[in-house]
């Protein structure tokens, strides 16, 4: 049998020569050595359950991100196509002053739609800062509240530590909150007084 000569000869040769995946078995070893345990599929939709039940309150939240996401990444495909209305115009026989009738209103077609994309999408960043901070404070809160709510025989040792940490990072999402807030308005004062001083 003559030697294959291409990758995909080679892989087809080496699939037909019966080697089986020892991965693919049931019941085969992990890269430890151990075998695997079978998925617990209860489990797994336990824990989904639970979390689209945590993130319900912010489905609409959610919604105006992706639909954010989803507008930007269509217009993101569609000023390349006005570019190339623009390159098919130049060649194209007419009278000069039509020819620079349409060439303006295209550029600002352009202009004016890579304007209301970047606008999309910092209302989209904008919007998924203000539902991060949300999410993450809620959750930070949560663990600090069942820290709160263990028997002080738990909180000895590690665990006081454990409740210490807490305790920063409730603190650190509030400050972080009160920080983003200002940072945001001292920005929009600044971008108002070098607009002003034009």
């Amino acid at each position: 049998m003559p030697n294959p000569a291409s990758s995909k000869q080679r892989h087809r040769a080496f699939r037909n020569s019966g080697y089986r995946d020892p991965r693919a078995e049931p019941g085969s070893a992990s890269s430890n050595g151990q075998p695997k345990k079978p998925r617990d599929r209860t489990l797994t939709r336990k824990y989904l359950r639970e979390y689209a039940r945590w993130l319900w309150p912010y489905r609409w939240a959610l919604l105006v991100v992706f639909l954010l996401a989803t507008l930007t990444a269509v217009l993101d495909l569609i000023w390349p196509l006005a570019i190339k209305r623009v390159i098919d115009l130049l060649p194209a026989p007419m009278e000069y002053a039509d020819k620079a009738r349409r060439l303006n209103i295209l550029g600002a077609s352009i202009v004016g739609l890579l304007l209301f994309k970047q606008a999309a999408e910092a209302l989209r960043s904008y919007r998924t800062t203000i539902l991060n901070t949300q999410v993450i404070f809620k959750l930070r809160r949560r663990l600090y509240e069942k820290l709160l709510g263990l028997p002080l025989a738990q909180l000895s040792g590690p665990r006081l530590a454990t409740l210490a940490l807490a305790q920063r990072l409730v603190a650190h999402s509030a400050l972080e909150l009160v920080r983003s807030s200002a940072i945001g308005c001292r920005s929009a004062i600044r971008s108002f007084q070098n607009n002003s001083n034009r």
